[in-house]
């Protein structure tokens, strides 16, 4: 499944034949919930599977989370408005100002996600409905971490956080994300993390901030 971002469409690609569907979205810039074919999407940067229920995903759309339900052709809210804002608690009130990145656990109780723009990682706890902070503070600091040398750190401040993902790998839950100065490694159970690499190493972020780690994905 791709994000097709311009087109506000999530899209199907059959690795078998090559060929391109329409998965959801009507190609309407708007947030729009209902049938697959009816439903439309404002900003859809980022989509990711439901490992619990085959065919159904979830997709991050600018200020709000959407489930694509493909059994049942059907589009629904999970968590956000149609206004951006910055806000926890009841998912159905949360707020959220550019969601980029999603990913959901493997047992299918909750997901993370990148905001932005609030230079936050969110959680969503899907059993209770409900959002919370687990990194960041708002701040957008481009030259915190220079010369750190991969430290460990609790130092809340996070700059645009692109995009994540589970480690696998790890027996102790973390989070790889990719962000505007690099590349951090979050423990979610400490609430620690450290920065594994550094596009300008050694250099001023804020006049080299121009290779950012846009993705990231952890091999196993």
């Amino acid at each position: 499944m791709v994000a097709d971002l311009f087109n506000g469409s999530i899209r199907c690609v059959d690795l078998r034949d090559g060929s391109v569907s329409t998965f959801a979205g009507s190609g309407e810039s708007d947030i729009k919930h209902g049938s697959c074919s009816d439903a439309s999407f404002y900003y859809p940067a980022s989509v990711c599977v439901d490992p619990i229920h085959p065919g159904c995903f979830f997709v991050g759309d600018r200020c709000t989370i959407r489930y694509c339900d493909g059994p049942n052709s059907s589009v629904s809210l999970v968590a956000g408005s149609t206004s951006q804002g910055y806000r926890d608690g009841a998912a159905e009130t949360a707020g959220f100002c550019e969601i980029s990145g999603l990913i959901c656990t493997d047992s299918g109780q909750a997901l993370y996600a990148s905001d932005l723009h609030n230079h936050r990682i969110r959680s969503v706890n899907l059993n209770a409905r409900q959002v919370k902070t687990v990194c960041g503070d708002g701040r957008c600091r481009y030259d915190k971490w220079k010369g750190d040398g991969g430290a460990v750190r609790s130092e809340p401040a996070i700059s645009e956080p692109f995009q994540l993902c589970l480690d696998r790998s790890s027996p102790e839950p973390a989070l790889w994300i990719a962000t505007r100065t690099g590349l951090r490694r979050f423990d979610t159970e400490t609430g620690t993390y450290r920065y594994r690499y550094r596009p300008c190493d050694g250099a001023d972020f804020i006049s080299c901030c121009i290779p950012v780690c846009m993705c990231v994905y952890v091999c196993r």
